[in-house]
């Protein structure tokens, strides 16, 4: 319920749903439904002030409890605003709109790709923003975490900080491009996740410039925690730094 404003509006086809309450009214339904969420297409732009627009294609799959299987093409429109209680934004309007009954296809379960991707975006997100956040990482390190950078390790917070802090010394501003993520579900609550990653930096005397790295992850689940915790990073040398102008 983190995620959604107190009066948000959820627009189905079966009626709109109103607030925490309706909300949670609606998931007691859907209680013994297998759901599964694949995520073809995103798109997120700034809206006025503190707003934002968020598109998104879906395929839905669902298995009911009398073992019956629907696989649904939908589009989600929604509006999101910050939030005073939370780093994240919150959603006020989620509308689902109904594109194509794709029928009784066979069902595979998202919930380890979903929840991995969550966890890289919020990743980055904090260390795009890492200077007053840094805090906010230990939510999101298992207890006995390992943190390889090129061949530099941190398995301490504060070494991790430094490290951290060294790789952008030099540089005035950056943000962080994942690319082709690959979910691997090696146990019950253990994946393992591979990306392309590019890091583009602005330098002190206003040169752009990029690096790609390979990073491969070991995750740790607890579904009542707000984020699967890491237990390993390790990141290789794709490409060394260039220049982009």
């Amino acid at each position: 319920m983190e995620i959604l404003s107190d009066s948000v509006k959820i627009v189905t086809q079966n009626g709109p749903i109103h607030g925490e309450e309706g909300m949670k009214g609606f998931l007691s339904y859907v209680e013994k439904w297998r759901n599964s969420h694949h995520v073809d297409e995103i798109d997120v732009r700034k809206g006025e002030n503190d707003s934002y627009i968020l598109e998104a294609d879906i395929k839905y799959q669902n298995i009911l409890p009398d073992s019956t299987k629907n696989n649904y093409k939908l589009h989600y429109y929604t509006e999101l605003t910050s939030s005073e209680d939370s780093d994240m934004p919150v959603f006020n309007l989620i509308e689902l709109l109904p594109i194509e009954n794709l029928g009784s296809g066979r069902f595979i379960d998202a919930y380890a790709e979903n929840r991995s991707k969550s966890l890289i975006h919020y990743w980055f997100y904090i260390l795009d923003n890492f200077e007053g956040n840094e805090q906010k990482v230990k939510e999101l390190l298992d207890d006995n975490f390992e943190f390889h950078l090129f061949d530099k390790t941190a398995t301490e917070y504060g070494q991790f900080v430094q490290l951290i802090k060294e790789s952008h010394k030099e540089v005035e501003a950056y943000f962080h491009a994942p690319k082709d993520v690959n979910v691997l579900q090696l146990e019950k609550d253990v994946y393992s996740i591979s990306f392309d990653l590019e890091w583009h930096g602005i330098t002190k005397n206003d040169k752009r410039i990029v690096r790609v790295v390979h990073q491969e992850w070991t995750l740790v689940n607890d579904p009542d925690e707000r984020f699967a915790k890491i237990k390993d990073i390790r990141i290789k040398q794709i490409e060394p730094f260039y220049k982009i102008n």
